[in-house]
């Protein structure tokens, strides 16, 4: 009995592993300010979470098809994980890889609104997007630096879910359109700096240049951040102020941290430096949406639940890693 336990408990924690658990929260983040910025709030219930659901789905695919698609670098530089190492099969991992889109991509389409037209297909539209922007990451183009892009890009797009969701159920305030689009563009930015920055994380001579030019993505999409009380319409659809006091101190603080550890990972381009670096930047992501969410509602209660994801985030740690 003790050694049946034993082995469902290490089946457990593989599959924990190879989905990187402690990032899914964030991704429900990405999914719940795109909502906010339309619909102004998180109903109706039902397709949050729907959204959410989907947007996970999604994410959990790419991340069995990354590992996939690097099992033969994995047995060299990271012998440890779930398929280099064997404790999950190559095949059991397509199997579940191709479930995860078909949720994915089911989901989008129960989310859908009218059928005949652009916007009430939006989601199912995004959805594969996002599938496609996937699979190109993953199994075409991870061997060249645009495929950071590619994995920014998929961050991108989940905030338009969420936003393309909430206007099937609200009418969106004047402007929120462009608001919605420079944040996902911003995250973009932000999360294909990222991955350049841990592109050589795991190689035994990180390439400094690779590591600065990631740190440059990041400072244009944090940029991004700083305009957007710009693009959150005041009264009658009229611009914002270039400056919110509150919001942009809270950025500007965002970005010394990351860019803090970006500058010291790239100075000594050591891999411990770099695995720091990178996690600043993945817990910041949880971060920025909270700013984003104080900004537009102006209240509390919605930035409080998505540092909240943080908390789920951090005790996912004790069960597996993020990176």
């Amino acid at each position: 009995m003790s050694e049946s336990s034993g082995t469902l408990r290490s089946a457990v924690s593989a599959w924990l592993e190879l989905l990187r658990i402690p990032n899914l929260p964030g991704v429900a983040g990405n999914v719940l300010v795109g909502f906010l910025l339309v619909a102004g709030s998180w109903q109706p219930g039902w397709a949050v979470a729907l959204t959410i659901s989907a947007a996970l789905s999604f994410y959990v695919a790419g991340l069995i098809g990354n590992d996939l698609a690097d099992i033969e670098l994995d047995k060299k530089r990271k012998p440890d994980r779930p398929l280099a190492s064997g404790r999950i099969s190559a095949a059991a991992a397509r199997i579940a890889m191709g479930m995860a889109f078909a949720e994915g991509l089911l989901g989008c389409g129960m989310l859908c609104g009218n059928l005949s037209s652009m916007q009430g297909t939006r989601p199912l539209q995004i959805g594969a997007g996002l599938s496609v922007a996937i699979l190109a990451y993953n199994f075409w183009l991870k061997r060249w630096l645009v495929s950071a892009l590619f994995m920014g890009l998929c961050r991108g797009l989940t905030v338009l879910l969420g936003a393309a969701v909430a206007s099937l159920h609200s009418e969106p305030p004047a402007g929120t359109g462009w608001s919605v689009q420079l944040l996902a563009v911003s995250l973009t930015l932000f999360v294909a700096g990222l991955t350049l920055v841990a592109r050589d994380e795991a190689a035994a001579r990180p390439r400094r240049w690779v590591v600065v030019t990631g740190l440059l993505a990041q400072v244009a999409g944090l940029a991004g951040y700083l305009l957007l009380p710009r693009f959150l319409s005041g009264e009658a659809g009229a611009p914002g102020p270039w400056f919110d006091g509150s919001f942009s101190v809270l950025i500007a603080a965002i970005a010394f941290t990351v860019l803090r550890r970006g500058v010291m990972a790239a100075w000594s381009t050591n891999p411990r430096a770099i695995r720091t670096a990178v996690l600043i930047s993945l817990v910041s992501i949880t971060t920025l949406d909270a700013a984003v969410a104080w900004l537009a509602t102006g209240q509390l209660v919605s930035p409080v639940m998505l540092l909240g994801l943080l908390g789920v985030s951090l005790i996912f740690r004790e069960f597996a890693s993020p990176t």
